[in-house]
Order: structure tokens, then C-alpha cells, then sequence
């Protein structure tokens, strides 16, 4: 049982997943000491040290690129100097996170069953580690990182930080999200972002970074950066506004000759809806050029429409498990 805020109260998150590893995994302080133990005194494989080494260093991919996950799924990186590996999760009403530093052998456990802490479990274990771990610290200035050494140097110039908000859009996924600033803060969607550099940040509390770079002076992309998707890019696109007769070259009855399926693209009230055969409509909110969202039975969809050298319109529906399925302008 977990709790998520709501309007001025709190809700309940009962969770009920039907798969287990991906979340539906139960333990408590005391099972997860003992699984930080193991790191110094292995029992797993029997007792063959190479499986520590390997969930405590960088994994690497085909091409030699390094990335920030380990083998074992932790994430290795450096704070204050240190070596530190962690693994942040959450899902709804819960946030969680295990921070170890290897050579100092301390570890911060946190567990929460509240998903919106502040600090997020990642800033409060490290927070904790300031007040055990100064000593260790190195204190050489390059040495230091912007992971969290204090609310100042986190706080990036607003110029910069106006830059990155937007809509952006990977093309290959067919997905998006919006980085908006909220009180001097950036968010994913609903999800405030957490600056550990001065381009990358993580996102609350997941386990998984984002990289934005500039590709020109008016244009940005972002780099989604975790262990199964290391470079899954985002670009940064702007919002169009249509007027009438733009929309009108989209109106007609469309066919899906793959699943002999059937829609219709209707124009009312000044806004595009798509209707099913059993006239089901949905309403089409504009994205980018000749890109749309809707929603169909809860299931968010994006809308794509496609002109051949001979300007014939047809549209490609797009969800997280379906990508590209082609209806013709009939």
C-alpha cells in the first residue's frame, strides 16, 4: 500500500500488477542489509568475486561506448570524488532507493511508501552520506561534482534552463513528453527533473537520466540515457496551430487493408475527431506538422498523417505497442 498526492489530501495505490521483477517485489530493511552485505563477503556463484566486480563497474556496449549501468543493473558513478552505485525505482504511491559506496563500504537505504518525497530518496541518502562520509571526500575542488553538493550550484542560469522547455518527440518510437519550468524548476510532464550536471539530470525518481544538447540556436534534443535504452534521442519540435482549410485537406474515410479495419477523419466545431465504424469519436489535439494525439479506450494515440509524390493522404496510427498501422484515404 502506497499514497500519491491528491488536490490537497493524499490518496491510496493499492498495487496489483499481474508480472513480477518489473515491480510486485516485497522486502524490508533488514533483507536488503543483507543483500549489501553480500558485496563484501559473497556467497552467490560460489562465492566467485567476479560477480561483484562486474555489478560494480560500468557495463559497455558493442561498440565500446560505456554507459552508466552496471551488468547487475546498478548505476555507477562518482559523488564528491567517491565511487557510488545506486538503483533508484518507484511506481505508483512508492519511491525507493540503495546507495552504496564500495570503498567506504556504507550504504543508505531508503524506502518509502509516499512517491513524492522531498528530497527524493536519491538527495536524502546523500544528504545522509554528507554527515558519515565528509572526511572521506577529497578536498580538491575539481574533484567535486554538481551531484547534489549543494542547492546553489544545482541551480542552473534560467537562460539556459528556458532553452530546454518544450515538446519534444522521438520519430522512431513515435512518443513524447513536455519540459515545462515551474517555479524556477524543470519538470518531465509531472515529473520534476533532478540537475546532477549541468546538461543531464535525472527524473525524480527513476532510474534513468536525460542528456540535452544543442543542435542549434533554436533548436534542442535530448538523449533518454538508461541501461536498456543508452541513447534514445528526442528532438525538440514546435507546437502548430491550424486554421480551417489547413484541416480540411484531412477529412474523409480512411482503410486499413492490412486488418480491414475502417475510420473517418471529421471536422466540428473548428477541431479534427476520428470515429471508428461504430462512430466512436475521439478528439484529434494538434502536436507537430501533420502529427496528432488522441485517445481510444484509455489508450493514448498518436495520429500521423503521410502524402505520397501524388499528395494522396493516408494516416499511420501509432501506441506504445503498435507502430505504424496504415490507413488510405479512400
Amino acid at each position: 500500500m502506497g499514497y500519491s498526492k491528491e488536490n490537497n489530501g493524499f490518496r491510496r495505490n493499492l498495487i496489483k500488477y499481474e508480472t513480477y521483477g518489473d515491480g510486485q517485489i516485497m522486502t524490508n530493511i533488514y533483507d536488503m542489509y543483507l543483500w549489501d552485505k553480500n558485496f563484501y563477503n559473497n556467497k552467490l556463484g560460489q562465492g566467485n568475486s567476479e560477480i561483484i566486480t562486474q555489478a560494480d563497474t560500468r557495463g559497455q556496449l558493442n561498440n565500446g561506448q560505456s554507459i552508466d549501468y552496471s551488468i547487475g543493473g546498478l548505476e555507477v558513478s562518482k559523488y564528491k570524488g567517491l565511487t557510488v552505485t545506486d538503483r533508484m525505482g518507484g511506481t505508483r504511491g512508492i519511491c525507493s532507493d540503495i546507495v552504496r559506496f564500495p570503498d567506504q563500504e556504507f550504504t543508505v537505504i531508503c524506502l518509502s511508501n509516499f512517491d513524492d518525497l522531498d528530497p527524493d530518496p536519491w538527495r536524502a541518502a546523500l544528504k545522509i552520506a554528507d554527515i558519515f562520509l565528509g572526511d572521506d571526500y577529497p578536498h580538491l575542488a575539481e574533484t567535486r561534482t554538481i551531484n547534489e553538493s549543494s542547492k546553489k550550484e544545482m541551480i542552473l542560469p534560467k537562460a539556459n534552463v528556458d532553452k530546454l522547455v518544450g515538446t519534444y518527440f522521438n520519430d522512431l518510437n513515435k512518443d513524447f513528453f513536455k519540459i515545462s519550468l515551474i517555479d524556477d524548476n524543470l519538470y518531465l510532464n509531472s515529473k520534476k527533473l533532478i540537475p546532477v550536471d549541468f546538461d543531464s539530470y535525472k527524473i525524480g525518481n527513476w532510474s534513468v537520466k536525460i542528456k540535452f544538447s544543442q543542435l542549434s540556436t533554436d533548436s534542442s534534443s535530448l538523449c533518454w540515457q538508461e541501461f536498456t535504452f543508452p541513447d534514445k534521442k528526442y528532438v525538440k519540435r514546435d507546437i502548430v496551430n491550424y486554421d480551417i482549410n489547413s484541416l480540411k485537406i484531412f477529412i474523409g474515410d480512411y482503410k486499413c487493408s492490412e486488418l480491414g479495419l475502417n475510420c473517418q477523419i471529421k471536422l466540428k466545431n473548428d477541431q479534427l475527431f476520428i470515429s471508428d465504424s461504430k462512430d466512436k469519436e475521439s478528439a484529434l489535439e494538434p502536436l507537430f506538422k501533420d502529427t496528432f494525439k488522441s485517445s481510444y479506450r484509455g489508450k493514448e494515440i498518436i495520429v500521423e498523417f503521410k502524402r505520397d509524390v501524388n499528395k494522396k493522404v493516408a494516416v499511420s496510427m501509432n501506441t506504445d505497442l503498435l507502430k505504424n498501422l496504415r490507413f488510405e484515404k479512400q
